[in-house]
């Protein structure tokens, strides 16, 4: 039979002797207080305590009993409004009644990955001059990522350097696996062939005009589409 100190009648009174903190199941101590996320894994604050964090007070009995976020349970101090990448840490403070905890909550920067970014030109096969606007870009872009460029589209034959201006949010996303990434890309467009054959002059010099008056004109025929032609000394009237 168990005999309490104070008398069968009077059993000693259970009370809370602190809380234990467990980050993704690990106790929180000296050498280990840190909620380490990447940026964009959680949007709401709350989402994010209630994943991370498991928190109990402990009794002089030896039981415990799991604590809740808010109200009846734990709050936690100084957290941000928005959760925004921070490679030193946000410092946050738990507290259940009398009993505290240290915490650090580092947010670290997303990566975007450049794997299969390219530009959708391939120097092998230029644009030929057709009078339609030709334009070299970026493919494959993550979500997030946006491109402003400089001489990316002309009409013209020749050759142009087209530049690439990346942007993206730097204060919250690094950029990986871009070193094979050129972000200036020389391209042509090679001028357009006109075939000529069959182009001749409408005047057979076997059977030359005759003088009555009128003016006679000499000229090409059969010019392709897009030749223009200006003459000299191509129509007369006298003999």
């Amino acid at each position: 039979m168990r005999v309490w100190g104070g008398g069968k009648n009077n059993p000693p009174k259970v009370t809370e002797t602190g809380i234990s903190v467990h980050i993704d199941g690990a106790e929180v101590n000296e050498q280990f207080n840190t909620i380490d996320i990447n940026y964009g894994d959680y949007t709401d604050i709350t989402e994010l305590i209630n994943n991370k964090l498991t928190v109990v007070v402990n009794y002089s009995d030896q039981t415990s009993s799991s604590l809740i976020y808010g109200d009846g349970g734990y709050a936690i101090s100084r957290l941000p409004q928005n959760l925004n990448a921070n490679e030193q840490g946000y410092n946050l403070t738990l507290t259940y009644k009398n009993f505290n905890k240290e915490l650090i909550l580092v947010i670290h920067k997303a990566n975007i990955d450049f794997s299969y970014v390219g530009w959708d030109y391939d120097g092998s096969y230029p644009f030929t001059y057709d009078g339609e606007e030709k334009e070299v870009k970026l493919t494959n872009l993550p979500a997030g990522v946006e491109v402003s460029y400089e001489n990316n589209k002309k009409i013209d034959a020749g050759t142009y350097n087209a530049t690439a201006i990346i942007e993206y949010d730097e204060n919250n996303y690094n950029i990986t696996n871009d070193e094979h990434l050129v972000l200036t890309q020389q391209w042509t467009i090679n001028k357009a062939q006109i075939d000529m054959f069959g182009v001749n002059w409408d005047y057979n010099s076997y059977e030359p005009f005759t003088y009555d008056g009128n003016e006679k004109e000499v000229k090409l025929t059969n010019l392709p589409a897009g030749v223009e032609v200006s003459y000299e000394n191509n129509k007369k009237i006298g003999a």
